[in-house]
């Protein structure tokens, strides 16, 4: 029989694979095929960290996350942690007769040998009343490092970021949300003009990348410098227009110009990166992770 951990796992990876034959099926749309692994050396957050970030690139819709071993990738992301855990003892003390709680030095107190103990005394002298207590709590400290690998084994993209925390799933969540935001702008939903009809754009951008009516995106040209002195060819990008969904032909998406200059064939249409939610896992705040 499966404990509940383990059946969660095997839940989480039968989703990841039908996810992954859903990107399939739309394989035309130019997705990037990215294979998620980790390095041998890592701390055992890896796993669940490996299995958030999937999640999160299932839901950015801006690639293809590759499951199987057969299938040929664009792009491996190896993932590596570091992590440990120090325990911190608090000695605090309530004096009844004021009403506060204030820190307490209980080094050379018998209540020490509890770490969770509880003690009532009496101050004879001043007549007050205490209740003593010490206790102790675990701070998780992480480390998280990403690198993104193309077919030729360069490395394209990297990601560093660092969390502490008295929860590791908390600071796991941080970690994965702050780094897949940034690869998110290093590769974003993208599609291209691949029909102009009086003031509507069609792109090859489909609906099941995360894109609605209403939604603004940014159209972008690459002109190519050639370097007066070495001869190499650098790609310019530049921002053309900013262009808003007007409604979609099929699955395709349609956009109408907002602001910019003239939009030709071929300019690339991003979808930008969406606002974090306020307070993002703060006090009453949220932990969904808006791309």
């Amino acid at each position: 029989m499966l404990n509940s951990k383990k059946m969660r796992m095997v839940l989480f990876l039968i989703l990841a694979y039908i996810f992954s034959l859903a990107n399939i099926a739309f394989a035309s749309d130019g997705l990037p095929k990215i294979k998620v692994v980790t390095t041998p050396d890592s701390s055992r957050s890896t796993e669940a960290t490996e299995n958030a970030i999937i999640n999160d690139l299932l839901k950015m819709r801006n690639c293809q996350v590759v499951v199987a071993e057969q299938i040929d990738t664009d792009y491996v992301l190896e993932v590596s942690t570091i992590d440990d855990v120090k325990i911190h003892e608090g000695h605090y003390i309530r004096d009844y007769s004021k009403n506060k709680e204030r820190e307490y030095d209980l080094k050379n107190s018998k209540n020490t040998k509890d770490k969770h103990s509880r003690d009532k005394f009496r101050d004879r002298e001043r007549n007050h009343y205490y209740d003593i207590w010490v206790d102790e709590w675990a701070e998780f400290r992480m480390n998280l490092n990403l690198k993104l690998i193309d077919s030729s084994g360069n490395v394209v993209w990297t990601a560093s970021d660092n969390g502490l925390g008295r929860d590791r799933k908390t600071v796991i969540d941080q970690l994965t949300y702050n780094t897949m935001r940034s690869f998110y702008n290093f590769l974003p939903v993208q599609g291209y003009i691949i029909k102009i009809d009086n003031n509507k754009y069609l792109t090859d951008i489909t609906s099941r990348q995360n894109v609605a009516v209403k939604d603004q995106l940014i159209v972008n040209r690459t002109e190519e410098v050639i370097h007066p002195v070495t001869g190499k060819v650098i790609k310019q990008i530049n921002k053309v227009a900013v262009v808003e969904v007007v409604e979609f032909a099929g699955d395709m998406v349609v956009v109408s110009p907002v602001s910019g200059e003239i939009i030709s064939l071929g300019d690339t249409v991003n979808r930008p990166l969406k606002n974090r939610p306020n307070k993002f896992l703060g006090i009453f705040g949220s932990d969904e992770h808006v791309y």
